[in-house]
């Protein structure tokens, strides 16, 4: 695997949580 692709792939994973996370909680309120 590469470290590259992994760091990519974790910033990604991060930013669509972040952006669920934020949807969830507008959904919510």
């Amino acid at each position: 695997m590469n470290i590259s692709f992994l760091a990519l792939q974790n910033s990604y994973f991060s930013e669509t949580a972040i952006k669920a996370g934020i949807v969830s909680q507008v959904s919510y309120v």
